[in-house]
């Protein structure tokens, strides 16, 4: 059975280090996903892997702009790169996924909860920069299993919402056309 012509390309954007087997366990479930009982394969999951030092737009912006939806996991280090992919996605008008994901601390005695304090560089970029432009982020998780279960279940419904817009898109542009 043929491969969809273009699946929908998911870009999966996080700090590497931090995220880097998540990263790739995302990938591959993304990429292992079929239509239902069929044989093809309606997602493929992009990453820009093993980047350093300064932020490189031509790299994103390719990679961006051959994607059809933005998958961000922001947790306790806020990098250039996912910043930046993240500016260019929402620039390109890209739908957008953000989750939130809060290392556990160490065992032993528990912290106690901060009240009023800083706020940490990752929660204000997200209250400021993705919550200010009406853009949900879910979270914080505290478990990668969780996390993967529910970023599924948004691609499936994201999806399936782009689907019927593009249905009802179609609809509007062939309305009172010749033939129609």
């Amino acid at each position: 059975m043929p491969e969809p012509e273009q699946p929908v390309v998911v870009f999966i954007s996080s700090a590497q280090h931090e995220f880097e087997r998540f990263r790739q366990q995302v990938r591959s479930v993304i990429n292992g996903e079929r239509w239902s009982t069929s044989k093809l394969h309606v997602m493929r999951a992009r990453l820009i892997e093993n980047q350093r030092g300064p932020v490189i737009p031509d790299e994103i912006r390719r990679g961006l702009d051959a994607s059809s939806i933005y998958l961000g996991v922001f947790g306790g280090q806020l990098r250039d790169w996912p910043v930046a992919e993240y500016r260019y996605a929402r620039a390109r008008g890209l739908p957008q996924l953000i989750y939130k994901f809060q290392h556990r601390s160490r065992p032993g005695r528990p912290r106690r909860q901060r009240s009023g304090g800083r706020i940490s560089g990752v929660d204000r970029f997200l209250r400021e920069q993705v919550q200010a432009y009406g853009v949900r982020v879910r979270g914080p998780y505290r478990n990668l299993d969780d996390l993967l279960e529910d970023m599924l279940e948004d691609l499936a419904t994201l999806i399936t919402r782009m689907a019927n817009e593009n249905a009802e898109l179609r609809k509007t542009l062939y309305t009172g056309m010749p033939g129609a």
